[in-house]
């Protein structure tokens, strides 16, 4: 008689266990494909970011990245795509003279990666210097 419980019990375990794997391998199979989606639409986000060459831009596309909620797969490559294009819109209007917009994007920079701090006081000081130098 033990030999027997012991059997259909080692059964219905199997069973359980089969029926559960069965159960756990469809339901996850649907968010899988989701996941697979979703990180697909991230890399193309990304490439996108990536091939644009106008910094304004580029922010604009991280910012939409940044807003649907992304996986973390990608988020440091836009990150560094955002760096990027602050510092060329950075370089742009320190170039033109514009103090202003030059310290704005300066402060978000610093804000995304702290230890550029003295760089971009060094660069705004001097900027500031060559402003006041022009007007008298």
């Amino acid at each position: 008689m033990k030999t027997v419980s012991i059997a259909v019990l080692s059964l219905a375990l199997a069973a359980g266990a089969t029926g559960t794997a069965t159960f756990a391998h469809t339901v996850a199979g649907v968010p899988a494909q989701d996941n697979a989606a979703k990180q697909r639409k991230e890399y193309d986000d990304y490439k996108k970011i990536e091939a644009e060459q106008d910094p304004a831009k580029k922010l604009e596309l991280a910012r939409a990245f940044f807003d649907s909620d992304p996986t973390p797969t990608y988020v440091k490559y836009v990150q560094g795509q955002v760096n990027a294009a602050r510092y060329a819109l950075f370089t742009r209007y320190k170039d033109a003279g514009d103090l202003a917009n030059a310290a704005k994007i300066a402060d978000e920079y610093v804000a995304s990666v702290p230890e550029t701090d003295l760089f971009f006081a060094f660069q705004l000081t001097t900027l500031a210097e060559a402003r006041a130098l022009k007007q008298g």
